[in-house]
């Protein structure tokens, strides 16, 4: 079909893998705030649980949602074990959460 773009695939996304068909998406320096970006920081700073990120990060404050923003922008991934308890999940950066960090950090230098 003429005019329709073929879908961009994430690496390592095969055929059947439910991201194949999604835009590859790279993050820009501007688009993290400094909260956003010390949040990414600590997560990769070594491994983090749910219970752990959520007693040092959680608020109720709307103008603070470095967590659920986090989220939602795909930055970073909760990884559940088979049985395990919520508060025993892992909380990850995701590849997008990798590439703002490195980016940023290119940006600036650091």
């Amino acid at each position: 079909m003429r005019g329709l773009k073929q879908p961009y695939r994430r690496a390592g996304a095969g055929a059947g893998s439910p991201v194949a068909a999604q835009p590859s998406r790279l993050p820009r320096e501007t688009s993290a705030s400094p909260a956003m970006l010390e949040f990414l920081a600590w997560v990769s700073s070594r491994p983090r649980t749910y219970a752990e990120t959520m007693e040092a990060w959680q608020t109720s404050c709307p103008r603070n949602s470095v967590w659920e923003d986090a989220l939602h922008e795909d930055l970073i991934q909760l990884e559940h074990g088979s049985g395990s308890a919520m508060g025993e999940a892992g909380v990850r950066l995701t590849r997008y959460g990798e590439a703002t960090i490195t980016v940023t950090a290119g940006a600036t230098g650091i």
